[in-house]
């Protein structure tokens, strides 16, 4: 079957339908509430879009806080006294003035 024969198919289906004006109108209503549900699906594909690089901000951010936390708890673990270091000291000091900030 041609593309000619398939459209002339289809024309006849549908000269064959429309002889009922109910019908004709209910599938008016289908395809117009068909029609509003597609074009829906754009706005939830760009809100898909949004959330996943929303998603991908925060697990960038929570393996930033992660590799912060991991760091600050290492220099706790190795060492017993850090203020006794000049230089552990001067990084205790600057992180609880900087980095702590940039992490709250």
């Amino acid at each position: 079957m041609g593309p000619g024969a398939r459209l002339a198919a289809l024309l006849a289906v549908l000269a064959l339908g429309t002889g009922d004006p109910e019908r004709a109108a209910a599938r008016g209503d289908t395809f117009s509430a068909l029609t509003s549900v597609a074009r829906a699906l754009a706005p939830e594909r760009r809100l898909l879009g949004l959330l996943r690089r929303y998603l991908r901000g925060e697990e960038a951010r929570l393996r930033d806080l992660t590799r912060f936390y991991d760091k600050v708890l290492s220099l706790h673990e190795d060492s017993t006294t850090p203020v006794a270091n000049p230089l552990l000291a001067f990084t205790l000091i600057k992180r609880l003035q900087s980095d702590w900030r940039n992490v709250l």
